[in-house]
């Protein structure tokens, strides 16, 4: 995993806990991945893939705790606030905000 695709996971993480990743959740995550500096060096012909693997990740046995642990392990500190960032602006993105998605984001990088 490369900290692109951890801050997708992110992203995907936040965005599926209430259960569903939307179209507007999944147009504002292709959005960000097309225009941030961040994922400057990403090839976007991979987030579908990269999203696909996030999803089987997290539902798979203790998935959340080792999507989480694979994310804070591939992010350098630098981009915790990023991440951070990326999530809230998942939350958002759909114009209504679940405590699901909320406790997402608080659990931390």
């Amino acid at each position: 995993m490369t900290p692109q695709e951890g801050l997708i996971y992110t992203m995907v993480m936040v965005a599926a806990a209430d259960g569903d990743l939307n179209a507007s959740e999944t147009k504002r995550l292709e959005a960000l991945v097309g225009h941030l500096p961040a994922f400057r060096s990403f090839d976007q012909r991979k987030l579908p893939q990269t999203a696909e693997d996030c999803a089987k990740m997290l539902a798979g046995k203790n998935g959340i705790d080792r999507t989480l642990a694979a994310i804070r392990k591939i992010l350098p500190p630098r981009l915790h606030t990023t991440a951070f960032a990326l999530a809230c602006d998942m939350i958002a993105a759909d114009g209504k905000a679940s405590l699901a998605e909320i406790a997402q984001a608080g659990h931390g990088i």
